[in-house]
């Protein structure tokens, strides 16, 4: 079942609550709470494609710079602290699920060479049913972006 999206998110430990915004004085822009994937998974209104364990990597490829060798992970828990990851860089991020996952097939395909760049702070142990990433003890898994 579909959740709508609640005006709070503290009934799970960890997550943020939406960040809001402020328009300029004189404005008649309406404020309103902006929305990440991790509220949207939580409201279970879209849910993340993780692979499964048992898919394949793809091969290594090298990274624009033409010196760095890089791979796709098949499974989100295989990801360790300290891990640095990069993501299709998506300028049409949460438009919808299916522009989400089709900007981050190109990238797979190595049709589109913009990366967003951080590092996994925790080790992934499990997915929760929200497909949200967990640590051992159960706490969300952060990221330090650049």
């Amino acid at each position: 079942p579909v959740r709508p999206l609640a005006d709070d998110f503290y009934f799970m430990p960890g997550v943020p609550p939406p960040r809001t915004f402020e328009p300029p004085p004189g404005s008649t822009v309406v404020p309103k709470k902006i929305f990440t994937p991790i509220h949207h998974y939580l409201a279970r209104s879209r849910k993340p494609f993780w692979c499964s364990a048992e898919e394949l990597a793809t091969p290594p490829r090298i990274y624009v710079d033409q010196k760095t060798v890089f791979r796709e992970i098949a499974s989100v828990t295989q990801l360790r602290r300290g891990d640095h990851c990069m993501i299709t860089l998506n300028v049409l991020r949460c438009l919808s699920p299916w522009i989400d996952y089709f900007v981050s097939l190109m990238g797979s395909l190595e049709l589109f060479h913009l990366y967003h760049h951080f590092i996994i702070l925790h080790d992934v142990n499990h997915v929760d049913e929200f497909g949200v990433p967990r640590t051992k003890e159960d706490n969300i898994v952060q990221i330090m972006e650049y």
